[in-house]
């Protein structure tokens, strides 16, 4: 892809927040630099969010890296409970990564006997 088809596609900001039928949210996505691992503005970050069925939207996104010059591919699914999958960095298979809980939450869960 070329720096000029990249600037052709909308912003990927202006497709959140996603908000399921729960009422879950996903409010912005992060993306970082493949090479330098900076994190690139919403400004930066270009593509297309489809929503093949309630409990999955799916992110496909080209971020352009301000301090390095570099384009970083994005492929991802963000889930309504607010798990993503991916491709892994390690092996290239794919992961899933959960929301990282608050500590009220845990301390809740943990007095209530649950987790």
């Amino acid at each position: 892809m070329t720096r000029d088809e990249l600037h052709e596609l909308p912003l990927l900001s202006s497709f959140f927040p996603l908000v399921f039928r729960s009422g879950a949210r996903w409010e912005r996505f992060h993306g970082r630099c493949g090479k330098c691992d900076a994190e690139l503005p919403d400004g930066s970050l270009r593509g297309s969010v489809t929503h093949p069925f309630d409990p999955v939207y799916v992110v496909e996104a080209m971020g352009l890296c301000p301090s390095c010059d570099t384009l970083t591919p994005f492929s991802y699914r963000l889930h309504e409970d607010m798990s993503m999958t991916g491709p892994s960095p390690r092996d290239g298979g794919w992961s899933r990564w959960e929301a990282p809980r608050s500590a009220w939450r845990r301390l809740l869960s943990a007095l209530l006997g649950r987790d």
